[in-house]
């Protein structure tokens, strides 16, 4: 079996519509990932949660939920006391109550939060999944994922392009009216 480049994990299946606009992105760009549910509140201690934590084989664990997002915690702290330090945990919250428990992590519960965006959560999904696959670009030496990032980056630019003189009508700049 191929290793993959990001193990997704979220919280349960009802974050799938919001894993799903993290893995459109991961695939455009070409990224490799394996994608689970698991509750540190519903499958920790004997059902397993810690030991499925240990079994995670890649670099890179993504961690989407909402509520009140324990399980990063949980996470970060179990790969630490088992030595695991190679492994980056990347925690993309989807409302208030899980990033206040993201940012009340105590010290040496090192994890990364890319794109706290609580006004508009898909940006928050969005940027997570772009900072995760430049870091996946970096750490498993694939520039082609680099070089679909740049091409992504690029897209983004034809809607939103520079601008260095506006014309201007009676000093003012022209708004098109919205049909």
């Amino acid at each position: 079996m191929e290793e993959k480049d990001v193990t997704l994990i979220l919280g349960s299946p009802s974050d799938a519509e919001n894993g799903n606009v993290i893995l459109r992105i991961w695939k455009s760009l070409g990224l490799t990932y394996v994608v689970a549910c698991a509750s540190c509140h519903r499958h920790n201690g004997p059902m397993g949660f810690h030991e499925f934590v240990d079994s995670i084989k890649t670099k890179i664990i993504a961690m989407h939920g909402g509520m009140t997002y324990a399980a990063a915690g949980d996470v970060i702290s179990l790969l630490r006391n088992l030595g695991r330090l190679d492994t980056m945990i990347i925690t993309i919250p989807a409302d208030v109550e899980a990033r206040s428990a993201i940012e009340v992590l105590p010290t040496g519960t090192a994890g990364l939060t890319p794109g706290l965006n609580t006004i508009r959560p898909k940006s928050s999904l969005e940027n997570g999944a772009l900072v995760i696959a430049q870091l996946a670009g970096i750490i498993y030496r694939k520039p082609q994922i680099l070089e679909k990032l740049a091409e992504w980056y690029a897209l983004q630019l034809k809607d939103k392009p520079l601008v260095p003189d506006v014309p201007l009508v009676n000093g003012l700049i022209p708004i098109e009216e919205k049909k």
